[in-house]
């Protein structure tokens, strides 16, 4: 069966600052994964995988999603030739679907590929609901700080990963008196889930300079060219009025 390319994340899975970031992100993998009942089996290792995790963390971190009601599940073992012993083997997972109803935001499948870290995915969670399902939003750091619950130096190193993976144009906007507003957050279509293996955060730059891949970020660099275009003229413009005045 083919798996759908969006899923519902509650919005109060993210933004619930009891959990780690770890347990967050795993919730979400859950959600992510599950069918139309709720339900999927999944080992430790394939959590920590998709996580972004070691399958310990991953663990600790359904334990937690279940102590908070977001999650039940029950463990299952079997025997391990590796270890000469028995082991576990996949879990199976019932999601809260009742939290949907409080409300939801869609996010693409394709979120996982970029293999990001889970305060970094937390973050990017924050902006989709903060866009309301849509493709742009404006919250100010302080806003995204509240949000996930982490420190404004966690949010500003998110926001840069999340730039150099081309999954956010941000435009700052500067007031008319030269000082800043909450940025404008552009979420960019992401790459097609057909691709061969994840992207990692050091091949960005390494494979924006390849031909093969530049149509992969030709869109990206095209409105980034456009809006810089734009402030450059803007700029140009104003400087002109003013030694008219002058």
């Amino acid at each position: 069966m083919r798996m759908r390319s969006f899923y519902k994340c509650p919005n109060a899975l993210p933004t619930d600052d009891r959990l780690s970031y770890t347990a967050r992100a795993v919730g979400c993998t859950l959600f992510a994964f599950s069918n139309a009942l709720g339900f999927c089996k999944k080992s430790y290792a394939e959590l920590a995988k998709l996580a972004n995790c070691s399958p310990s963390s991953a663990k600790e971190a359904v334990m937690q999603l279940a102590e908070y009601g977001y999650i039940s599940y029950a463990t299952q073992k079997r025997y391990v030739e590796a270890i000469k012993g028995v082991g576990y083997g996949k879990n199976a997972y019932s999601v809260n679907l009742n939290l949907l109803r409080d409300g939801y935001t869609l996010v693409s499948r394709d979120s996982f590929r970029y293999q990001l870290k889970s305060a970094a995915f937390i973050i990017y969670l924050a902006i989709l609901i903060a866009a309301g399902n849509g493709k742009r939003a404006f919250p100010s750091i302080s806003k995204l700080q509240k949000m996930s619950g982490a420190a404004r130096s966690t949010v500003c190193a998110a926001l840069r990963l999340l730039k150099r993976l081309t999954s956010l144009l941000v435009q700052l906007c500067v007031r008319r008196n030269r000082t800043f507003a909450a940025n404008s957050y552009h979420i960019v279509g992401q790459t097609p889930a057909a691709a061969s293996r994840p992207l990692m955060v050091n091949e960005v730059s390494a494979a924006s300079t390849c031909p093969s891949a530049r149509s992969h970020f030709s869109i990206k660099c095209f409105i980034e060219q456009g809006i810089k275009h734009i402030f450059s003229c803007v700029s140009v413009v104003r400087l002109l009025l003013n030694k008219a005045k002058t």
